[in-house]
């Protein structure tokens, strides 16, 4: 019997063993930090209320910002001129690009 995490270090175990004398004991418990809503626990009606309200503080930030969201494929342009370079495949920003 060889006892060793690689095999090419490997020696033979030797010696004497006696019966363990010792008892092992073991407990395991489940604590939620935070326990978010879902399908078995769903928002209380107080939450939906606040979620609700929210939704219109939102609503009145992006009016007074003239934030305008669309919904669907984003606008897409490529360079007609430089198809095939970073800043029209990959890259988020480029020279050629805040030309444009």
């Amino acid at each position: 019997l060889a006892c060793t995490p690689s095999y090419e270090s490997a020696a033979p175990v030797s010696g004497m063993a006696d019966f363990a004398e010792t008892t092992f004991e073991f407990e395991n418990s489940v604590t939620r930090i935070f326990e978010s809503p879902r399908v078995t626990k769903p928002y209380t009606e107080d939450q939906w209320n606040a979620i609700y309200e929210l939704g219109f503080k939102v609503e009145e930030e992006l009016q007074e910002n003239d934030v305008r969201l669309t919904m669907g494929g984003e606008p897409t342009f490529v360079s007609i001129d430089d198809m095939e370079s970073e800043e029209w495949n990959t890259a988020a920003d480029g020279e050629h690009k805040r030309e444009l």
